[in-house]
C-alpha cells in the first residue's frame, strides 16, 4: 500500500494546532485511503474523530444518519446507553436506535421527522462534534471525505456553519476530487475557515502504481509483460486494479487470464451498468456515450457537440453537473471522464 508519509506528517501537525485542513486529490488518487492512513495516525495518539463518508450524504436524511452514528460511535458504540448518548449531542431530536448482529455492534438509527423538522435540526447534527468536546474536554477530529456532497445540500449550510464555528476544540479535515472546488478556497476563505493546510495530493506515478500491482499478485506467476498489460488496459487505475485482483484470485497472471477475468467482470455487472444507463436522462445518455467512445478532453467544442448530437454548450453543461453529482463522471486537468472503467467499456462495447 502506498503511504504518503510527508502529507500524513503535514496533516497531523496541523491538527495538533488546532487548526483545519482541506485535502484535494483527483478521482483514484489514493484520497480515501490517504484518509484512512490518518485515522490510524489518529487511533495511535488517542485522538477522538468523526469520519464520515459524505458520499453516503446524498440527502438531508441520509447526512443525519451518517452524522450522528459517528458522533455515538465516539461517545460509546454500544447500544447500552445510547439513546441517552444520543439524547446528549442531539437534544432535539429522538431517534429510534437498534443493533444489527450481523453486522457486529454497528448502531441503526431512524428519526420520525418531516422535512421541516430535517432542515431545522441540520444544524443540531453539526453541532454534535462541540458537544462531545465540551462534555469530555478533549479535542475532536471531524473528517468530511468529499465534503462537496454536503456543499451540494443547501439546507446544511455547511461553509456558514464553519466559519461561526471555529476555535472551539474541534478541528475538520475536508477532502474533495472537485478542482475547482478546492482552488476555489482562497486566502480570504482560508482565513475565515481557519484553513492552515491546503493538501494537494498528485496522482500516483507510473512507478508507484507498476509497485502497486506487483505486490498484488506476488504470490502468483506472472507472464512476462502481463503487469504492464493489465495497466495499460486499466488505464493506472488502483481502484479498477484492485477490483480486478479481487476476481482473478490467485490463477497465474497472463495476458489472455487478463482478458479473460476483464470480459467476466463487464458481464457480472451487465445487470447494474444497465440500470446506471436507463437512470440517466436522453441528453446525459448521448453525452456518456460520447465521452466513452472518444475522450472527454474537447467536449465544449462545436465538432464534439455537433458529431455526437448534444445540441449546445449549455446542454453539455448540465448533463456534466448531474452526471458530477450522480458521480457516473469527474473532472480533471484532462478534461470529463467516466468514474468506473467497467462501466465505460461496457458503454463502448453496446453503444
Amino acid at each position: 500500500m502506498i503511504i504518503r508519509k510527508k502529507e500524513i506528517l503535514e496533516t497531523v501537525k496541523t491538527i495538533s494546532a488546532g487548526k483545519n485542513a482541506i485535502v484535494y486529490g483527483p478521482l483514484y488518487s489514493g484520497k480515501t485511503t490517504f484518509l484512512k492512513q490518518l485515522v490510524g495516525e489518529l487511533d495511535k495518539e488517542s485522538i477522538s474523530y468523526f469520519f464520515v463518508d459524505c458520499k453516503k450524504c446524498f440527502d438531508e436524511k441520509s447526512f443525519l444518519n451518517e452524522y450522528s452514528k459517528e458522533g455515538l460511535r465516539v461517545l460509546s458504540g454500544k447500544v447500552a446507553g445510547a439513546v441517552k448518548d444520543a439524547y446528549q449531542i442531539l437534544p432535539n431530536i429522538k431517534p429510534s436506535i437498534s443493533s444489527s448482529g450481523s453486522k457486529g455492534a454497528e448502531l441503526s438509527m431512524s428519526y420520525s421527522l418531516t422535512d421541516e423538522d430535517i432542515t431545522k435540526f441540520a444544524v443540531d447534527v453539526l453541532q454534535s462534534p462541540y458537544r462531545i468536546s465540551k462534555s469530555r474536554e478533549e479535542q475532536i477530529v471531524v473528517i468530511l471525505d468529499d465534503y462537496e456532497n454536503l456543499i451540494n445540500i443547501e439546507t446544511i449550510k455547511l461553509v456558514e456553519f464553519l466559519s461561526k464555528s471555529m476555535g472551539q476544540g474541534v478541528v475538520y479535515v475536508l477532502s474533495t476530487s472537485d478542482q475547482d472546488m478546492f482552488l476555489s478556497v482562497d486566502k480570504k476563505m482560508q482565513k475565515k475557515l481557519a484553513v492552515e493546510l491546503m493538501c494537494s495530493l498528485e496522482s500516483f506515478t507510473e512507478a508507484q502504481v507498476k509497485k502497486e500491482v506487483s505486490e498484488l499478485f506476488k504470490d502468483q506467476v506472472i507472464e512476462d509483460g502481463a503487469i504492464d498489460y493489465l495497466i495499460m488496459n486499466l488505464f493506472g487505475d488502483i481502484k479498477a486494479i484492485m477490483e480486478f485482483a479481487n476476481y482473478y484470485g490467485k490463477n497465474e497472471l497472463t495476458t489472455r487470464g487478463i482478458k479473460r477475468i476483464f470480459n467476466s467482470i463487464i458481464e457480472k455487472k451487465e445487470h447494474i451498468f444497465q440500470l446506471y444507463f436507463d437512470s440517466l436522462s436522453v441528453h446525459q445518455k448521448k453525452f456518456i456515450i460520447a465521452i466513452a467512445r472518444h475522450t472527454g478532453e474537447h467536449v465544449f467544442k462545436g465538432k464534439f457537440i455537433n458529431n455526437n448530437g448534444l445540441i449546445s454548450v449549455p446542454s453539455v453543461q448540465t448533463s456534466i453537473k448531474g452526471l458530477v453529482k450522480k458521480q457516473f463522471v469527474y473532472k480533471d486537468n484532462n478534461g470529463i471522464k467516466i468514474t468506473d472503467i467497467f462501466f465505460a467499456e461496457w458503454i463502448r462495447r453496446y453503444f
